[in-house]
């Protein structure tokens, strides 16, 4: 087949992990043009954000305030006379 066949996908993707340190990864980044370096920052800190938003939330629902049985209860009694008027 030639290279520029319609059965040939036009981009192949990959998935590679691998298990380096740190100091590692900097060297890598080190190594790339300025361009690609800011690049990399500006999705780094879009996906930090998107953690720290979701962090934000779990942490406001876990410290949300909660209703007693009793505060319930009266919301339940006051909501069932507002139906049993709007029933009229």
């Amino acid at each position: 087949m030639k290279p520029d066949s319609p059965y040939l996908p036009k981009f192949v993707t990959m998935e590679v992990k691998i298990d380096i340190g740190v100091e590692q990864l900097l060297s890598m980044v080190k190594q790339l043009p300025q361009q690609d370096v800011e690049q990399l920052l500006s999705r780094i800190q879009t996906e930090m954000a998107q953690k720290s938003d979701k962090n934000k939330l779990q942490e406001l629902l876990r410290n949300a305030p909660t209703w007693s049985d009793e505060d319930f209860s009266a919301f339940q009694e006051a909501r069932d006379y507002i139906n049993k008027w709007r029933e009229k």
